[in-house]
């Protein structure tokens, strides 16, 4: 398999389907390749994205062609010569998942006091705490960084002690909180490693339902 970059654009203009459109039409140009000869385009999730995707088999540039191929009772007047299919990210949509699951109300709180102790313990007076005890520094999450919740709450269970020693009362996970932590980390550790998985620079079809299966019966567990 090989793969080229043929453009890495700044979008000035509104990210709108129609923008996006058009940068790709012009991106093809430049390279001289028809849209006959793309098959799939992998997106993201978002509507603007699969929308884009729509207006390209939709903004037909072979209608001269097509009209050439056509008999006298224009029989092929209504077939589709090409189509471009839209493939959404399959990692994006794990995350989406992995997204919804921590909005559930019972998780939201929870993971919303872990992040507040990740806070407290990123400030000068605990960092400096921290590496005195040659502790990791804490991992704090990022909306737009995949698997950072998990990655916070990972490192977070190694600072159980500590945080007993440390923290004043309002600010301690309780002892049924440190469990719950625990089981949900292990909980998202599948969908973790499927993640990074699902970034390989070669992953084909098989390994991608390989990999799904594996999760599936993992979470199912």
């Amino acid at each position: 398999m090989c793969i080229k970059t043929l453009g890495l654009i700044q979008l000035k203009a509104s990210h709108t389907s129609k923008n996006i459109c058009a940068e790709i039409k012009s991106i093809l140009t430049d390279f001289s390749i028809s849209r006959k000869q793309v098959y799939t385009i992998t997106t993201d999730n978002g509507r603007n994205m699969i929308k884009a995707v729509e207006l390209l088999n939709n903004d037909s540039e072979d209608e001269e062609e097509v009209a050439e191929d056509l008999d006298d009772d224009g029989l092929l007047k209504d077939l589709k010569i090409y189509s471009i299919r839209s493939i959404k990210c399959a990692a994006h949509t794990l995350q989406l998942a992995v997204k919804d699951f921590f909005q559930r109300h019972e998780y939201a709180s929870f993971i919303n006091k872990a992040r507040k102790i990740v806070t407290l313990l990123r400030t000068p007076a605990y960092r400096y705490l921290i590496t005195e005890e040659s502790l990791p520094q804490p991992i704090l999450d990022v909306a737009t960084r995949w698997n950072s919740t998990y990655s916070m709450l990972s490192q977070l269970k190694n600072f159980e002690d500590f945080c007993e020693r440390r923290l004043k009362c309002l600010m301690k996970l309780t002892t049924t909180e440190w469990d719950d932590l625990k089981r949900l980390v292990t909980t998202l550790e599948p969908a973790y490693t499927a993640t990074i998985k699902l970034q390989s620079v070669e992953l084909f079809m098989g390994d991608f339902y390989k990999l799904s299966a594996s999760l599936k019966g993992k979470l199912a567990s």
